[in-house]
């Protein structure tokens, strides 16, 4: 190979080069220029956030939170008719709700079927003018068996043990002149049985026939 011709070569390997040169200053131009836009970006976010802080106040009618598979999961809103509600749910079931309607306001808590087994709230009484507190705990069919309330419709302080059809067949509490008595009734609602105390602390036992006449008392003649 003579002369000219490795001139020739050396002169191409020179200009692939500088043209892979040129290639590599531009594609470092690009990044620079990318970064520069990121980090102004970055930048304008951040002076926008401590100029524009975060919103103290959130304005709506419904809220309602999805789990990642789009599944209903909580809820929060102002019905139609002004109550307001929040409920959780789970597998598609309610097991939480707090509700408050007019002078009414209780808490539902469900099982995994989605059947009420306890609530606990504030309920106005058709005997009066004020809420009273109340609880109540549910069977697996949704029917009451335990209430508790502290004043009910006959102004009284009273336990309630309900069977599985819902018929109330045990009592304890107080009565209008504060005296403690334990009631037993039978499945159609009629008391069978009664122990307490008179208001002057003198006690008392009953036993009832079908027609709520007393069969038998003790201290016997006791009223």
């Amino acid at each position: 190979m003579d002369i000219e011709t490795r001139i020739e070569l050396l002169e191409d390997d020179i200009r692939r080069q500088k043209d892979d040169l040129i290639r590599q200053e531009k594609k470092l131009l690009f990044h620079k220029r990318l970064w520069m836009g990121a980090s102004c970006l970055l930048a304008g976010a951040i002076a926008l956030g401590a100029v524009r802080p975060v919103p103290k106040e959130i304005v709506a009618e419904r809220f309602m939170v999805k789990d990642a598979s789009g599944n209903p999961r909580s809820t929060w809103a102002v019905s139609k008719t002004g109550e307001v509600t929040f409920g959780m749910m789970d597998g598609g079931k309610p097991r939480l709700a707090i509700g408050i309607r007019k002078k009414d306001v209780g808490m539902f808590i469900s099982d995994s079927e989605g059947k009420i087994r306890l609530f606990a709230g504030m309920m106005k009484a058709r005997s009066k003018k004020e809420s009273v507190p109340m609880v109540g705990l549910f069977d697996k069919n949704g029917i009451p068996q335990v209430n508790m309330n502290a004043i009910n419709r006959t102004g009284t302080h009273s336990l309630q043990v309900l069977d599985s059809a819902g018929n109330q067949r045990a009592s304890f509490g107080l009565s209008k002149s504060q005296s403690p008595s334990l009631m037993m009734e039978d499945a159609e609602g009629r008391i069978r049985s009664m122990y307490g105390l008179t208001k002057e602390g003198e006690p008392r036992l009953y036993f009832f026939d079908e027609k709520n006449q007393a069969e038998w008392a003790a201290p016997p003649g006791a009223k």
